[in-house]
């Protein structure tokens, strides 16, 4: 099962949950354009780099579900 962060905020989580069930194919093609979108790539892209955001910030929930959806990615190639 796909971890899952809770956030206080209610437009966080519901940010964080829709990027987590419907992630961009190309997030590549997100980047440079600014706030949840950037935040996003920048978790997809360096899951080990800390956020940059702060935790109450809209971008902050972008960015944790970059991490997690790369995370989630790497497991399902492992096993493979």
């Amino acid at each position: 099962m796909a971890k899952r962060r809770v956030f206080k905020n209610p437009t966080q989580q519901s940010i964080y949950d829709t990027l987590r069930n419907n992630p961009p194919e190309d997030p590549a093609a997100q980047r440079g354009q600014g706030g949840i979108s950037n935040a996003y790539f920048v978790g997809f892209t360096y899951p080990a780099m800390k956020s940059r955001w702060l935790r109450t910030s809209m971008a902050h929930a972008g960015w944790a579900a970059g991490v997690d959806n790369s995370k989630s990615s790497a497991r399902e190639v492992a096993a493979q």
